[in-house]
């Protein structure tokens, strides 16, 4: 249940953050690519610092 909380999480934040950010793409391709390789690998550094360059962990 909470991997499912943190997966509606994510594509509600990359839904506001496309819509706001005009990408192309490629860019979406390598963005869902870096999604998912930190779900399979559950690394929350790299999956917050995609949506806040910032977030150091």
């Amino acid at each position: 249940m909470r991997n499912l909380l943190i997966a509606l999480a994510a594509a509600a934040a990359f839904a506001f953050w496309f819509t706001h950010r005009g990408l192309n793409e490629a860019r979406v391709t390598d963005f869902y690519a870096t999604q998912v390789d930190a779900f399979a690998h559950e690394d929350r550094t790299k999956l917050c610092a995609q949506y806040a360059p910032e977030y150091q962990g």
